[in-house]
């Protein structure tokens, strides 16, 4: 859980499997709801941030490592009251800096869990 009380769940993905799409929204769905027990008052749940690592490319129309969704109002294209649910993807195979490339912590994080097999040291 986060300082404002989000909850985020990690998933890392090696293949690309069947209906993974569904199993992602299925998750996020799930882990919202599960927060509350039958009667419980709405204002108790926190938001839920599902963060999707792949060794595979989800979105081929797009060269961005890291996509971020949120609901957004379709024509306006303007956020939901509130971030309630957000989806990060994360694609390995898109990421193809070098470790002297690196610059930002998000890059520097990405090539330890992406190298981390083939690292002597931790850089």
């Amino acid at each position: 859980m986060l300082e404002d009380r989000s909850v985020v769940i990690i998933e890392m993905q090696i293949a690309t499997t069947t209906a993974f799409d569904k199993r992602v929204a299925y998750n996020l769905s799930k882990t919202y709801a599960n927060q509350l027990d039958k009667g419980e008052i709405y204002h108790l749940l926190n938001p839920v941030i599902a963060v999707k690592i792949t060794d595979f490319v989800m979105f081929k129309e797009i060269d961005k490592v890291v996509t971020k969704f949120l609901f957004k109002e379709e024509d306006e294209s303007f956020a939901y009251k509130s971030n309630l649910l957000r989806l990060i993807f994360l694609e390995f195979p898109k990421f193809q800096k070098s470790l002297a490339e690196l610059q930002t912590l998000i890059d520097k994080w990405i090539y330890f869990f992406k190298e981390t097999s083939r690292l002597e040291t931790i850089p």
